[in-house]
């Protein structure tokens, strides 16, 4: 019966489970944005097996953005963390993009990624700021360390959320 969780049944992992039914797909107009290389808070964060990504199959429009295969080899899609990815140029960008255009998810081909890219932080932020932000994740992590109780294996699931 091994899956994808160190031998558990696939029933039993989380992706799994989460995106049964339709449990990955948008009810209104999303953009994600995550990056594959270092989210130290999140897994997997990778390809379409990402947490964070979103399937569209009430097409209300979806657009999944890993940063370093919009921006491969270059600053924007260089190693981003969690809490760092808020001062990506690309998350910047196309967050700009749909607040001016007022609907539907972020379209990559709306920006100009040659200008976008070249970047590591977002245009209007300073190194302090990228600086400020990355330290966020070493206060949560304290944060996270301090408080009890503390699990060392994920929970069975509720009887509500089996599939």
């Amino acid at each position: 019966m091994g899956g994808r969780n160190g031998g558990v049944g696939e029933k039993w992992v989380p992706d799994v489970t989460l995106r049964a039914r339709g449990g990955a797909d948008a009810y209104v107009p999303t953009t994600t944005f995550y990056t594959a290389l270092l989210d130290e808070v999140v897994e997997p964060q990778q390809g379409t097996a990402a947490s964070a990504y979103l399937n569209d199959a009430r097409r209300v429009g979806v657009t999944n953005i890993e940063v370093q295969s919009v921006c491969p080899g270059r600053p924007a899609g260089s190693i981003y963390g969690h809490a760092t990815m808020l001062f990506n140029p690309l998350t910047a960008a196309l967050i700009k993009d749909v607040l001016q255009r007022g609907q539907g998810p972020a379209q990559v081909g709306n920006i100009d990624l040659d200008d976008v890219c070249k970047d590591f932080i977002a245009p209007g932020l300073s190194l302090e700021d990228g600086i400020a932000t990355a330290g966020s994740i070493v206060a949560a992590a304290i944060r996270l360390l301090a408080y009890l109780p503390k699990l060392i294996a994920e929970p069975g699931l509720m009887a509500y959320a089996r599939v």
